[in-house]
């Protein structure tokens, strides 16, 4: 687990097109032919139709390179080849909650909003769901 990322955002597959009227190009590498492609019709529909990004925030974990053959099933979760962590040389990404998966991480959110912020012209945000369970 040597290259960690600190944040993924899931998100981008649907902020992606609706601000610049395709998928990203790293998805459009990785899924290739399997990705539907959008017409010009719908590029003009799609683009620039967004009135707010709504945000579903609960914790972060780091993202690292699992060093995976390519998977002989493609789809969704193969399409990632990540490895998803809550420790780093030991350390937890922040403190645990009651939920095994949950972890109590503020700079997390911070990152998807300076992220969005700075890839997607800064919209309006919405933070819809956040928190943690005790």
């Amino acid at each position: 687990m040597n290259n960690f990322v600190k944040i993924v955002l899931t998100p981008i597959r649907f902020i992606h097109p609706v601000v610049y009227g395709e998928y990203p190009r790293t998805m459009q590498e990785i899924v290739g032919k399997r990705l539907p492609k959008f017409t010009e019709e719908q590029v003009k529909i799609v683009k620039g139709s967004i009135d707010f990004v709504g945000i579903n925030q609960y914790t972060a974990y780091y993202i690292y390179d699992p060093h995976q053959p390519k998977p002989k099933v493609l789809g969704y979760q193969q399409d990632w080849n990540a490895g998803f962590a809550y420790k780093k040389n030991g350390v937890p990404i922040g403190p645990r909650a009651y939920s095994s998966w949950l972890y109590q991480v503020p700079w997390g959110v911070y990152k998807c909003l300076t992220y969005i912020k700075e890839r997607y012209g800064n919209p309006t945000v919405i933070l819809s769901e956040n928190g943690t369970d005790h």
